[in-house]
């Protein structure tokens, strides 16, 4: 069995260093490599003493070290270069007759799989070694030196400007070309390198598509239980469940991969279809996808059509077709039926004090409670009349309706509707119902081979139904989902998902967390914890692979001081990663906050965009604000959130009776666990002093950086 080859991108950095005879030779080394990486062979491939995993291969005077996990079936690269120099930056000294405890110390950090926290942390990330300052460039970044290091030249000019680190941490360049320019200006040492990702080498060759200036070959590897569910049997539904940052949408992306390729071998046409709930969440997929195809080599082809779109965007297709396009009503004009329905309402019943009592309830349930019940309970599980409504299983609303309040509601829901009607439109629920019809009855024949359903916890029963019935066959379902970070759904229930598809015994559980450092993994769940909205704890039990800081968080005097706050860190936390200002996001909880708080930012010299869901362009080389609801199923290295305070986060309730308050704020309370959880590397959070948010009142001061605003 062959071995994967992964590396790191310093490993990368290191081989456009060297000239094209030893870029070739290390190709060859490689290809023997994933054959036998761990048989010792004269002087040229040797074991470093004292160390478990670790091996040299020599190439004159040049040594590429590289670790071997016999048990993964993994090669990691970890540098290349002269003996003494790359020896040195890792820290080893082949002539000590006794390596001591930093053996142990390495075999632990650059173990792939570590799950855990431990004293090597301590001793390879030093408080001393952080660099909080910006760095003077050592030279000046000449033609010559950027065309050695493949840097394409539309950048040239733009490094060339360049004279310190800060201004290398603004460029407008794309993320993974910045990294490389700065690996090969400052060499990182043991530190850098195992806090640096992961990437897959498809196959030797990469390496020299990489030498020849394809920068951006490579992606992200993938574990073995990753893998596994994505190479798992394609002759069955799947549902894939996991905490943030497990990986369950990067396997649903790579699983297209191996469909594709599947369909290609054999010759036989394929229809995929890629869906989830938001429009920001298709343009990020599609930008993915293309990235994954590529560097997976799944060539274009006659024989693939591949789609990738919302599940609401496929309704209005269905529905429209051989129609006029029907118009969907707005949150306003949902409210407007509503109210209007409320004013001619009169209950049924024939006992007046009865009716009394029930219009006197009704009265009393908030307009924004009446219409989450339409929209998630009546139409969300394709009710069609007052008798199904009557059975149906309403755990997790908050209120328990009896009969009497039932029919009153479906009153209310069906006045509400004929409001609707008259305005001559619909609501997403009708017309997911309409499509599911049409379907069915013959009258939309265009389906897909195989439907990859992301975040799965924010659909409706009839939405996850309609998905059913695009697919030819249940089989080709695969989903992923994890009801913590439902923020749309009210009333989220796993059976809901098992009642659409037979999926008993192809349930999978993602546990290892890539994406969030166990800091910031363990902040954002003792806000969970401490306000009792816990209803999933299986995602909850994760290994990290990452450790870091504790979130940081700021509490201001006013607003001014709060964005020059947040606009340093932002900065300082890209020079401790060595990534540009562009892997920022900037999460703010309504879209007129995220318009000018990018304005206020541009104005403290962060460049910054603006952008709204549909806007969303992960490859952008500013920092980016956005909503958090735009930034679900996302994840970037630094996010800061701003504005976590009363009546933002969390919104304000027109009429704050208790047993509104307290659904009202669970929900809200997710809305801050899915941002904070966004984050991969560096968590901010901050606001001002007299508007603190109830979630952040008594934070603990261990779990949580509480910091001082020191410029």
């Amino acid at each position: 069995m062959s071995y994967s080859i992964i590396t790191k991108p310093s490993f990368l950095s290191d081989l456009l260093n060297l000239n094209r005879d030893l870029q070739n030779r290390i190709t060859t080394a490689i290809r023997e490599l994933e054959i036998s990486p761990d048989v010792p062979r004269g002087d040229t491939i040797k074991k470093l003493k004292h160390l478990e995993h670790q091996w040299r291969y020599r190439i004159g005077d040049y040594r590429m070290v590289y670790a071997v996990y016999p048990e993964q079936h993994i090669v990691q690269l970890l540098g290349v270069g002269p003996r003494g120099e790359i020896y040195n930056r890792l820290r080893y000294n082949p002539d000590e007759p006794d390596y001591g405890n930093f053996g142990k110390v390495l075999e632990k950090a650059l173990d792939p799989n570590q799950e855990t926290p431990a004293d090597w942390q301590k001793y390879l990330f030093p408080k001393s070694s952080t660099q909080s300052e910006s760095r003077t460039l050592p030279y000046y970044l000449s033609v010559t030196q950027l065309n050695k290091w493949h840097v394409p030249s539309q950048f040239h000019s733009l490094f060339q400007n360049c004279k310190t680190e800060d201004e290398l941490l603004g460029l407008n360049v794309p993320q993974e070309i910045l990294l490389h320019v700065m690996n090969c200006i400052w060499p990182p040492d043991i530190a850098g390198i195992t806090q640096s990702p992961n990437l897959l080498i498809n196959q030797p060759s990469d390496l020299m598509r990489y030498a020849e200036g394809d920068l951006l070959t490579f992606l992200l590897a993938l574990d073995e239980d990753q893998r596994k569910l994505v190479d798992f049997s394609l002759s069955g539904p799947t549902l894939v469940k996991g905490g943030p940052g497990s990986g369950k949408s990067t396997v649903a992306l790579y699983r297209v991969g191996v469909i594709i390729r599947k369909a290609i071998a054999e010759k036989k046409p394929v229809r995929i279809l890629f869906t989830t709930y938001t429009n920001a969440l298709v343009k990020a997929s599609k930008q993915l996808l293309q990235r994954i195809l590529e560097s997976e080599h799944a060539v274009k082809s006659d024989l693939v059509t591949l789609d990738v779109q919302t599940l609401d965007s496929i309704s209005m297709r269905i529905s429209s077709s051989g129609s006029d396009r029907p118009f969907v009503a707005n949150e306003s004009d949902l409210k407007y039926s509503l109210i209007s329905a409320r004013a001619s309402f009169q209950p049924e019943g024939t006992n007046p004090s009865e009716n009394a009592m029930i219009k006197k309830a009704i009265d009393e349930l908030r307009d924004e409670y009446l219409l989450e019940e339409f929209e998630w309970v009546i139409e969300g599980r394709g009710l069609g009349n007052l008798e199904e409504y009557l059975k149906t299983d309403r755990v997790g609303r908050g209120y328990s309706f009896d009969a009497r309040m039932r029919k009153a509601v479906w009153q209310l829901y069906q006045g509400s509707r004929n409001f609707i009607h008259q305005l001559r439109q619909t609501t997403w629920g009708e017309l997911r119902l309409k499509a599911i019809e049409k379907i069915l009855n013959g009258e939309w024949n265009e389906r897909w081979d195989y439907v990859l359903v992301d975040e799965a916890q924010d659909l409706t029963p009839v939405a996850l139904s309609l998905a059913v019935e695009l697919c030819t066959s249940p089989k080709g379902i695969f989903l992923t989902a994890d009801a913590l970070q439902s923020l749309y759904n009210k009333g989220f229930a796993w059976k809901n998902v098992h009642s659409a598809l037979n999926i008993i015994g192809r349930t999978r559980v993602l546990k290892r967390n890539y994406r969030t450092t166990r800091q910031i993994a363990e902040a954002a769940a003792t806000l969970l914890d401490n306000n009792d909205a816990v209803e999933d704890e299986e995602t909850l039990d994760q290994f990290f692979v990452h450790t870091g800081p504790a979130p940081k968080v700021f509490v201001a005097q006013n607003e001014d001081e709060m964005l020059i706050w947040l606009a340093h860190e932002i900065q300082s936390a890209a020079r401790e990663l060595r990534l540009p200002t562009a892997s920022a996001a900037i999460l703010l909880p309504t879209n007129e906050l995220a318009r000018s708080t990018a304005t206020r930012m541009n104005a403290l010299g962060l460049r910054t965009d603006y952008m709204a869901g549909r806007d969303l362009d992960l490859q952008s080389q500013t920092a980016k604000a956005i909503t958090i609801f735009s930034s679900k199923g996302l994840e970037f290295p630094i996010i800061a959130i701003p504005y976590v305070e009363e009546g933002y986060i969390p919104r304000s309730l027109p009429d704050e009776r208790a047993e509104d308050l307290d659904k009202h704020l669970k929900q809200e309370l997710r809305l801050l666990y899915v941002g904070c959880t966004r984050s991969m590397r560096r968590l901010l959070i901050t606001y001002r002093e007299d508007r603190v948010s109830r979630f952040l009142r008594d934070l603990d001061g261990y779990i949580w950086q509480l910091c001082d605003f020191r410029p």
